[in-house]
């Protein structure tokens, strides 16, 4: 079943009120498309998203969950970009299938820095991206060339 625009605002909405304003515990890589992702507020309700190509879901999952995170590159990668930000906003962008978190995180020499994660939940466009402040990208789980159909610049 396709993931409607309509869905991602009020379930921005339920984001906010269950996470704005709180840290990025942490984020386990269940799979290869699968993250958990455990926020400061709210301990017991945990933010579950799959960027499969057919069938993206994302949805809140409630109570305590033993799932252990696979051990690579972008496990790594996503905690070290994440881990511990701070999110000030959750919206949906340009009422599509896209979510942005703005969040602040402080850096090894304690700059705070701001930081965007995007979650596309667009049918076999699907994505996750982190930005720079200035909006250049950090992180894309699938580049995309400049010559294919939906690009990632």
């Amino acid at each position: 079943m396709k993931i409607k625009p309509s869905f991602f605002k009020k379930f921005s909405e339920t984001l906010c009120e269950n996470f704005l304003n709180s840290h990025i515990n942490n984020i386990t890589h269940v799979s290869k498309n699968s993250f958990l992702i455990t926020f400061s507020k709210n301990r017991n309700e945990k933010m579950f998203f799959d960027l499969s190509g057919n069938d993206p879901f994302i949805g809140l999952i409630n109570g305590d969950v033993s799932i252990s995170t696979l051990l690579d590159a972008t496990s790594d990668t996503l905690r070290k970009y994440l881990k511990n930000g701070y999110v000030i906003n959750i919206e949906q962008l340009n009422g599509d299938r896209i979510l942005q978190f703005t969040y602040k995180i402080t850096d090894e020499l304690y700059n705070n820095l701001t930081r965007y994660l995007i979650l596309e939940f667009l049918p076999l466009r699907t994505n996750l991206i982190i930005l720079y402040e200035d909006k250049v990208i950090l992180l894309a789980s699938y580049f995309k060339s400049l010559t294919s159909y939906c690009p990632i610049l």
